[in-house]
């Protein structure tokens, strides 16, 4: 069974209840299938694909990251191509005072947004969408809620795989759900 809210609003927490002279046995998995990775503060990116974490028929993704600064995700056409047909997003960047879209490694501004998002403290969740060639950015886990930043490209580049990066300063611990 599935239902989308139309007016949807982020979930904290989770009851359960047995009724009508009914009692009931409920096992909950403490955390949902998900996949690690680690960076070096060497701003050399990793795909996420070879965790198994694909995008075949999606255009969002949820992950939650663990650093202090500058987490760098690359949205690409092809494996492993950085320079070309790719976007990237920083999030916190500037040690940890914005975020921004790029259209390539180091490439040109095309959205920024002022604000410090990240922590080295605990994993923070955010999201990414990319449809019609709008790529999309906010935090938490709901998509389409809390989004900070946002760009469209004229000319959108089919997204077929991901990868992350830290450095500038930073190490990061990173969650994806398969």
């Amino acid at each position: 069974m599935t239902w989308t809210d139309p007016f949807p609003h982020p979930v904290n927490y989770i009851a359960v209840s047995t009724g009508w002279g009914s009692t009931g046995l409920w096992k909950f998995e403490r955390y949902l299938p998900l996949v690690c990775m680690e960076t070096a503060n060497s701003y050399q990116y990793h795909s996420v694909n070879d965790l198994g974490v694909h995008l075949k028929g999606r255009t969002s993704f949820t992950f939650w990251v663990k650093a202090t600064n500058d987490a760098h995700i690359a949205l690409l056409r092809n494996k492993g191509v950085y320079n070309k047909n790719m976007y990237e997003i920083v999030i916190g960047g500037g040690r940890n005072t914005n975020s921004v879209i790029r259209e390539k490694k180091l490439g040109p501004i095309l959205a920024h947004a002022i604000h410090a998002p990240l922590s080295g403290n605990k994993h923070l969740s955010f999201w990414i969408s990319f449809s019609g060639g709008t790529i999309s950015v906010g935090a938490g886990t709901v998509v389409g809620t809390r989004q900070f930043m946002s760009w469209t490209d004229p000319t959108p580049t089919q997204i077929r795989y991901v990868g992350v990066s830290t450095g500038w300063g930073s190490t990061g611990k990173w969650l994806f759900s398969k």
